[in-house]
């Protein structure tokens, strides 16, 4: 294996130093931080470069960065997880998309990382599709979780119209020589 490829290792390392931590140490944290399930010797041979981060093919690793022991995630009883599911008429919270086309996630609207709780009102199904969506949405993001549509769908989530009905207003706006954002926004005050 080149280098090139395996630069993480070396990474992995010096941030592992720098940090003043032991391999066991480091498994731990990742494992706390992250659910990244590795033993000292894997962490010892990513280092060595005998094997990469990406051999490990269960997790993605996202960051270096180690923080705080969080409090462990929860999974909701099976009666709250019914009146979730019910609040949400079975679908998923972003796409609409229902059981069995799809398969769900028991989803925090605002992440934990972000403060938010395990309070019934914080959580949504959300199939593994946009959960992924979100998840990577979410790496990084400094905006206002509360004003997020994926943490909120039912305020914030871009409406959908139907592909007639698209046409239908984009060819209207060429007839009237206006635009379309404008026209709909137009139909909307005029007759709400």
């Amino acid at each position: 294996m080149d280098k090139k490829q395996n630069i993480s290792g070396l990474r992995i390392r010096q941030v592992r130093l720098q940090r003043g931590l032991d391999q066991v140490e480091l498994a731990a944290a990742l494992n706390v931080d992250y659910g990244v399930k590795l033993e000292q010797s894997d962490i010892s041979e990513i280092e060595r470069q005998v094997r990469c981060v990406k051999d490990y093919k269960t997790y993605q690793l996202v960051s270096l960065t180690l923080s705080e022991k969080r409090v462990p995630r929860i999974k909701l009883s099976n009666l709250d997880w019914q009146k979730i599911l019910e609040q949400c008429n079975y679908k998923c919270a972003v796409c609409g998309r229902s059981e069995p086309e799809v398969r769900f996630q028991q989803d925090h609207k605002i992440p934990r990382t972000r403060g938010g709780g395990n309070e019934l009102n914080n959580w949504q199904p959300l199939c593994d599709e946009c959960n992924n969506f979100k998840s990577t949405s979410c790496r990084g993001c400094q905006l206002e979780c509360e004003q997020c549509s994926w943490a909120f769908p039912e305020r914030f989530a871009p409406l959908r119209l139907s592909s007639d009905n698209i046409l239908k207003l984009r060819q209207y706006a060429a007839m009237t020589n206006s635009d379309p954002h404008d026209l709909l926004n137009w139909i909307v005050n005029e007759f709400f």
